[in-house]
């Protein structure tokens, strides 16, 4: 059970709220010592004519928000992502945490309408992705880059345009997806799924072409995403990672050393594509997304082998002919669109 705001506290997160929605924001963040503060193409931006926040203000925001489940889950591993429905009207995603003692609240709001791929503002190359039929594909970036957003319009673009299965294993469930051509079912771990362990019995005896897979930052999440792929599905992930050098360390890093080189051949087998998504100020005041793509070649099987990912940059480079992207050039082709500017960059 949830308890209620006292009336006066609900009248400000309210006012809070709806000024995310009046400066465009894609974050609004409160932690003690600090007013509340937005995130503002790019930039944070704190409230104006707000007083401090206090430790007892917070706690009891985030204790009207919880359910007793989610409690346990604050307590136990001391973080905590869920989605919560505002009166109705606006869904959040809400991370709850703790900061040196005291927790802290971020809320992002959650877009009702999942954006055609067509229409999504990224490269070329990263809609290309969704063209990929098989194995795993890997999307990167920071926390609230807009990885969600890619996969659902991957998701949607599939779901649209050809008769699949598609099943995806969210924590929390963000955007809500209808069949079109395709039978998609989201579940949530610590509501429909107990964790990552229960992936594979379940897709073992389900006919399933497409699986996503949201947050996988534990070895045993990847090693349930790589079996899946290596069954002939198709697997999205999303994973936070600055950019696709630190994806491939990191994936490498969630294992014992014992299993290393077992986790390289793996991957070689199964990985399709890398994106990794950078979120850069623009001319209208918000963000764009740059891109860096890497596409699974030769040259990437030698480096994976190697263990060599210092040369992850100049594979890409090398294969950009074959369909991958640059960090630079994605900047350039901003820039050359007039979204961006030099000074921005």
């Amino acid at each position: 059970m949830t308890q209620p705001l006292n009336s006066s506290v609900e009248l400000q997160l309210q006012k809070w709220l709806s000024a995310v929605a009046e400066y465009k924001a894609s974050d609004f963040h409160l932690s003690v010592g600090n007013a509340p503060t937005l995130r503002v193409g790019g930039e944070l931006v704190q409230l104006p004519s707000e007083e401090l926040l206090t430790p007892e203000f917070i706690a009891s925001v985030a204790e009207s928000l919880m359910d007793d489940t989610v409690k346990q889950e604050l307590d136990l591993l001391r973080s905590v992502n869920f989605v919560h429905s505002f009166k109705g009207r606006a869904r959040y995603k809400v991370h709850i945490y703790y900061q040196s003692g005291y927790i802290s609240i971020t809320f992002r709001l959650l877009q009702n309408v999942i954006i055609p791929l067509n229409q999504l503002e990224v490269s070329d190359q990263v809609k290309n992705v969704a063209n990929i039929t098989d194995g795993l594909i890997i999307v990167t970036g920071d926390y609230g880059v807009g990885k969600s957003t890619v996969l659902a319009s991957y998701i949607d673009y599939i779901n649209q345009s050809q008769a699949k299965h598609i099943v995806t294993f969210e924590q929390p469930v963000e955007l809500l997806i209808t069949d079109a051509k395709s039978i998609v079912e989201q579940r949530e771990f610590g509501t429909d799924v107990p964790g990552s362990a229960a992936i594979i019995p379940f897709i073992s005896q389900e006919d399933v072409d497409v699986v996503l897979i949201s947050n996988v930052n534990d070895g045993a999440t990847l090693q349930a995403a790589i079996d899946v792929a290596q069954m002939g599905k198709l697997v999205f992930i999303e994973m936070a990672a600055h950019s696709v050098r630190s994806a491939l360390e990191r994936m490498i890093s969630m294992v014992d050393p014992a299993n290393e080189q077992q986790l390289r051949n793996e991957l070689i087998s199964v990985m399709r594509a890398v994106v990794a998504l950078y979120p850069i100020a623009n001319t209208a005041g918000s963000t764009s997304l740059a891109s860096e793509v890497l596409l699974m070649s030769p040259g990437v099987v030698s480096m994976i082998k190697q263990g060599s990912f210092d040369k992850v940059d100049l594979v890409i480079e090398n294969g950009q002919n074959e369909g991958m992207l640059t960090y630079k050039s994605s900047l350039n082709m901003l820039v050359q669109s007039g979204k961006v500017t030099q000074h921005q960059m």
